[in-house]
């Protein structure tokens, strides 16, 4: 794998056409996480959403600096994640509201799959978590946009299960501070 990646940052564009095929199931599975629960809020199935994912980063001029297999699968969330926003953001531009369902963060983060990114200010709140602190962001999103165990969290990110828990504690809590009805309401 890090050999295609290589040649794909040497500037190969055939590399990336080869990188698809291994990383295609992993791919799926994140990508697939990302859309469950979503219901008719987005227009897009896994496959099509993983087609974006590499028709966005072949187009590229410049390849963005992968290290390896675990950072590029982290790359791709982000970026599945990312064009997810983008298309309801145009959904909300298209018709005022966009059906877009206002749950509170506490819903959002509970249970297995939760679904994170269906609300615009959740996505919002989640870029501004990335300023202050990354690596709890980068927690969130691998767990709840990738769709990892937290063991597999602790793997690609390198820290120990119990370091990925307490960030992803910090980073729920932020979140949820960040969300409260009361603070939204005082930055209007």
């Amino acid at each position: 794998m890090s050999p295609l990646l290589a040649r794909w940052q040497a500037g190969d564009p055939d590399a990336l056409h080869e990188v698809l095929p291994l990383l295609y199931p992993e791919m799926r599975r994140t990508a697939e996480a990302c859309l469950r629960g979503r219901g008719d809020t987005v227009s897009l199935e896994a496959a099509g959403l993983i087609h974006e994912v590499f028709l966005r980063i072949a187009g590229d001029k410049e390849p963005p600096r992968i290290h390896d297999k675990a950072h590029f699968l982290a790359f791709a969330a982000k970026m599945m994640r990312r064009i997810l926003v983008d298309r309801i953001r145009e959904r909300n531009t298209a018709k005022r509201g966009g059906g877009l369902p206002n749950l509170p963060l506490d819903d959002q983060l509970e249970g297995e799959g939760a679904n994170l990114d269906t609300s615009l200010d959740v996505a919002t709140a989640l870029s501004r978590l990335a300023l202050v602190h990354p690596s709890a962001a980068r927690v969130i999103q691998l767990r709840y946009f990738g769709g990892y165990e937290l063991q597999e969290v602790a793997e690609i990110v390198g820290a120990s299960l119990t370091t990925v828990i307490r960030r992803l504690r910090r980073g729920e809590q932020w979140l949820a501070r960040e969300m409260s009805p009361r603070r939204k309401a005082r930055s209007k």
